[in-house]
């Protein structure tokens, strides 16, 4: 989900920042399932997750290529932390395969394309 604001800022032009959005939505959703007991995991999912999508902005608006691509290595790394978080989870069966399979997913592709934007800007 986006906002419908008037403004438009580099980030908003890139199809890794909205797929990392919907990522973020969906480890909101995905940490509700998780049982107390199990914040120190959560906060740090959701603090990899939220630090991808900052990453991504970051990275968007840097003027040079090399700090574009140092911003998006970084998304790239806190998107890796992120799966590896939802992954234990779902070994631990503290939440559903199927949304932890979806948030999976949905972090791979986010990988992907940063992959693809780091190689842009080597």
């Amino acid at each position: 989900m986006q906002l419908e604001a008037n403004v438009t800022f580099p980030h908003h032009r890139l199809d890794v920042y909205r797929v990392s959005l919907e990522a973020l939505e969906a480890t909101a959703t995905l940490v509700q399932r998780v049982p107390r007991g199990y914040g120190y995991a959560t906060n740090q999912l959701k603090r990899a997750a939220l630090s991808t999508v900052l990453s991504i902005a970051e990275g968007a608006s840097r003027k040079t290529s090399r700090d574009k691509r140092y911003r998006y290595e970084i998304g790239r790394a806190e998107c890796g932390e992120a799966a590896a978080v939802v992954e234990a989870l779902a070994v631990l069966k503290l939440v559903p395969t199927d949304e932890a399979t979806r948030l999976m997913n949905l972090q791979a592709r986010v990988a992907a394309m940063l992959t693809r934007l780091i190689g842009r800007y080597s």
